[in-house]
């Protein structure tokens, strides 16, 4: 089941879950203190502030960027996670002077209240926090299995490619943010093509013409015709087209992964069927 599912089916409302996290924002301690009014009395110390004056200036901006509340529902789940993370970890370990909680333990536990909600409410969505460059440096994406699987296999070699194959589904990626990663991507399957080649073409489950995998050889005309490598007449589509194929051409690079590395169990497996006949 995906987040547009759950929406569907009326078993969850991203309006209802904006407007509890918001409430759970304002809520006053007893001493009239909230985690809306530490974020904004703290908020010059924190690193990634941009152009924004005070925490309800960056609110109101990131309220702003979409009218999907689906959308917007994640935008601040994502910015409320990097706020707290940091000030938890960093300004408040760092900094002597700030107010640490200083009006009422309360605090403490209404600011680790919502980011537990936080956490709840991206699983809920069947979303998944990916960490990134740092401990504060995230995404969150859907939990796409096929995804998840693909990058998990790559990670093994290229940590930096498998974190792309994540990126891909992220929602604000835009069709030009798709065709960098695509063409990072189409690369790393460069630089494999003959050891992917050669370890499907051991494998009987595959089609094979003029000894060439049709999958491997389909995926890199992708790379090559559908304005992902190259920009001369031999492209297929228009313009308008981009997302639909780059969206296809990203599920055939996941397909190709993850054959590539069940080729390899299927070869362990006659490996060890071998070696039991011997017995």
């Amino acid at each position: 089941m995906h987040f547009r599912d759950l929406i569907d089916n009326g078993n969850f409302s991203a309006k209802q879950e904006i407007d509890c996290i918001i409430g759970l924002l304002d809520k006053n301690d007893e001493f009239n203190y909230s985690i809306r009014r530490l974020l904004n009395t703290n908020f010059n110390r924190f690193s990634k502030m941009g152009p924004f004056i005070s925490f309800d200036d960056l609110l109101k901006h990131v309220s702003e960027q979409t009218s999907n509340e689906d959308e917007l529902l994640i935008l601040i789940c994502e910015m409320l996670l990097l706020l707290i993370n940091e000030y938890i970890h960093t300004i408040a370990v760092n900094n002597s002077d700030v107010y640490i909680f200083s009006y009422s333990d309360e605090t403490e536990v209404d600011l680790k209240h919502l980011e537990r909600h936080i956490f709840e409410v991206v699983d809920r969505i069947h979303h998944k926090i990916i960490y990134t460059d740092d401990d504060y440096s995230f995404i969150i994406i859907p939990k796409e299995k096929k995804s998840i699987q693909a990058a998990e296999i790559v990670a093994c070699t290229d940590e930096d490619i498998a974190l792309k194959i994540l990126e891909y589904k992220h929602f604000s990626t835009t069709v030009d943010d798709k065709e960098n990663i695509l063409i990072s991507i189409a690369k790393y399957m460069e630089d494999k093509r003959v050891e992917l080649t050669e370890s499907l073409k051991e494998d009987n489950l595959y089609i094979q013409r003029n000894n060439k995998i049709v999958l491997v050889d389909q995926m890199f005309e992708m790379f090559n015709t559908l304005h992902i490598r190259h920009n001369n007449r031999k492209q297929y589509i228009k313009e308008s087209q981009r997302e639909q194929w780059y969206d296809n051409t990203y599920n055939t690079i996941l397909t190709v992964i993850i054959i590539d590395e069940q080729a390899k169990i299927n070869k362990e497996f006659k490996r060890l069927k071998e070696e039991n006949r011997k017995k």
